[in-house]
């Protein structure tokens, strides 16, 4: 049972939830898995597999003339599987199984009731399967279907104690089993990918984990067995250093299964948080680019949009004519639209989150002005306040990178117990660039103040102090306001870093970081 296609399922199942209107229009973040890539996962999913599965407990069997239950897998080896993608279908695989032991109790209802503990083998095990996947744009819904599976296997041993009751029926119950395994198989796939299809793709929120751990006794189902395969972060080689097994070593001992909280947005959020206001900051990730399947790749896109408290950006438009074709150089792809600071910048704007305020002791400013307050009002405190007055806007050219622009106003005054001075009011735009790096599967950056333009259009103060006042803008824009501005986009781009996230165990490693215009592209 390859979970290659719960990694594709539980990257696209959110297509449900997409409107029609929606499916034409450009995504805010895409996504590309290339054939490389699979073979890793799967390289990674025949490692946890017999991890996965050994002493796992089955759903009971009904059949005509028996009931199977209690049925406990004792010991799987390693399986090999092989994954490769259907154009404008899905993918087709084949996992082979080479030994599988399981036991059970059967009750048969026969001449008279018979029943007794078994244990069945399976020797050199076979699933080759075809999985299609296709969207219904009218309704909103994946079809998905499975329309070639086939199982073989060169053996089957359905083992009895000798004094069981079972030995009268013992070539009945091995052609039960037997047509159980070929039948029962293909069924339980097709139900544990719709089951993946059917989950709400998980919001990056607040939630710092979603892993559910259950029981150690708990019978089988397509929850436990997805979180089993995607729950669980496989500690292994980077991704341009795939892992090879060696023969003769267990599987224990090349893959480190560690449970780990998923990673969201909520460390960055937290940073930022009495900066930003009260509130709970996530990501859209609605589907709005269905998957498209070639023969190499499979490449998909999400809205990627920042909600504020559940609410989309507004005054945002979504970017065009994308070149998503820039997605190639290595096993995953990652296009970040320049849609993802713009609307979080749009909730700053909408919000009334981009007002700045400080207090300044006369002794703490630089020497020219300490002179001007001291003649004004020696007693008084700066005081300087800020606005932003046009909604911000991030820009992503091929050429520059990542610029900010960002409008508000300035009001500086000498403030006392009774009196106070408009020393100036000025409009101001701040350009902004952003500088990020990718290191060790995290995304870094600089953020620097690339130009400043001040236009002054209220001076208080005239004649030979016109000019050192002017120069109170010098300090007042990079000293003062331009902190507090990069304090605010801290939650996207922080000294720490934001941990890229991992797909089902995949962490993104050694990544190169390049620019289109409107959008940044990671491929790792």
């Amino acid at each position: 049972m390859s979970p290659y296609w719960t990694v594709i399922l539980f990257l696209i199942n959110d297509l449900r939830s997409t409107q029609e209107n929606q499916y034409h229009r450009n995504a805010g973040i895409y996504f590309r898995i290339n054939q490389k890539a699979v073979d890793y996962i799967t390289e990674l999913a025949s490692d946890a597999m017999p991890q996965i599965l050994n002493n796992m407990k089955l759903p009971n069997v009904s059949l005509p003339l028996a009931t199977i239950s209690n049925i406990h897998i004792d010991r799987v080896e390693r399986p090999e599987i092989e994954t490769k993608f259907v154009r404008d279908k899905g993918v087709r695989a084949n996992v082979s199984l080479p030994f599988l032991k399981t036991s059970a109790f059967c009750t048969v209802d026969y001449f008279i009731p018979l029943d007794g503990n078994f244990v069945v083998e399976l020797h050199n095990f076979t699933v080759d399967l075809e999985l299609h996947i296709t969207r219904n744009v009218s309704s909103g819904t994946n079809i998905i279907e499975v329309p070639h599976c086939v199982t073989t296997h060169s053996n089957v041993s359905v083992l009895l104690d000798k004094d069981s009751l079972l030995m009268m029926v013992h070539g009945v119950l091995h052609s039960t089993v037997t047509d159980t395994v070929k039948t029962k198989i293909c069924e339980v796939i097709l139900d544990a990918v719709k089951f993946v299809d059917a989950q709400e793709l998980q919001s990056m929120d607040i939630v710092t984990s979603t892993i559910a751990t259950a029981p150690a006794d708990s019978v089988f189902n397509p929850t436990e067995f997805g979180a089993s395969l995607c729950g669980e972060r496989l500690v292994a080689d980077s991704l341009d250093s795939p892992y090879r097994r060696k023969s003769g070593h267990k599987a224990a001992e090349l893959v480190e299964r560690v449970r780990v909280p998923t990673t969201t947005l909520a460390s960055t959020v937290d940073s930022a948080r009495n900066n930003t206001g009260s509130g709970i900051w996530t990501v859209n990730l609605d589907v709005v680019f269905p998957a498209k399947f070639s023969d190499e790749d499979v490449v998909f896109g999400v809205d990627g949009g920042i909600l504020f408290n559940g609410a989309p950006a507004i005054n945002v438009g979504y970017p065009t004519d994308l070149n998503v074709s820039v997605l190639h150089d290595k096993m995953i792809g990652i296009l970040l639209t320049d849609i993802v600071p713009n609307t979080f910048f749009s909730h700053i704007f909408a919000k009334g989150m981009g007002a700045v305020h400080k207090r300044f002791e006369i002794q703490h400013l630089p020497k020219t002005i300490g002179k001007i307050a001291h003649m004004m009002c020696s007693k008084c405190f700066l005081d300087i306040s800020a606005n932003i007055t046009e909604q911000p806007r991030v820009e992503i050219n091929a050429k520059h990178g990542v610029r900010a622009e960002v409008a508000g106003n300035v009001l500086v005054q000498f403030k006392g117990r009774d009196d106070f001075y408009n020393l100036i009011h000025a409009s101001t735009k701040l350009y902004v660039t952003l500088k990020p790096t990718v290191r060790h599967s995290r995304l870094y950056g600089d953020v620097s103040l690339t130009n400043v333009d001040v236009k002054i259009f209220d001076l208080g103060v005239g004649g030979l102090l016109s000019k050192p006042i002017e120069n109170l803008v010098s300090f007042v824009v990079p000293q003062v306001l331009w902190p507090q501005v990069k304090k605010r986009i801290r939650f996207a781009i922080n000294k720490r870093g934001i941990e890229l996230p991992a797909l089902c165990g995949v962490t993104f490693d050694h990544a190169s970081l390049s620019y289109i215009d409107h959008a940044a592209v990671v491929n790792t």
